[in-house]
């Protein structure tokens, strides 16, 4: 799978709730970095994804470009009433995700 399809593959396990799925595509060594915090390791990612899941969210893939083992992803993110404009860098090493950054605005 190229970087591209790790990514489209990421939204698609992250908005079914699918913690099995996310957690074959996660690197043991993820990181993940927010406007709310950093979390380090596949288990503290996770965590963070279940509580996100547990408030109802729903994203909405707009648009992925890919350069080298890059992905920047638009994306509209629905938590409750709140809704976000937000762009994820999720990097790989070619098989799974190593590093999603997340930008609101």
């Amino acid at each position: 799978m190229n970087t591209k399809e790790i990514a489209k593959k990421y939204f698609e396990f992250f908005n079914n709730a699918d913690i099995k799925g996310l957690n074959e595509i996660y690197d043991d060594k993820i990181e993940l970095i927010d406007w709310s915090g950093k979390w380090n390791g596949k288990s503290e990612v996770l965590k963070m994804n279940q509580s996100l899941f547990d408030n109802s969210i729903l994203i909405k893939l707009i648009e992925v470009s890919e350069i080298g083992n890059r992905a920047y992803c638009k994306i509209a993110v629905e938590i409750g009433d709140e809704k976000l404009k937000v762009m994820d860098v999720i990097d790989t090493n070619d098989e799974k995700i190593i590093k999603i950054e997340a930008y609101n605005g």
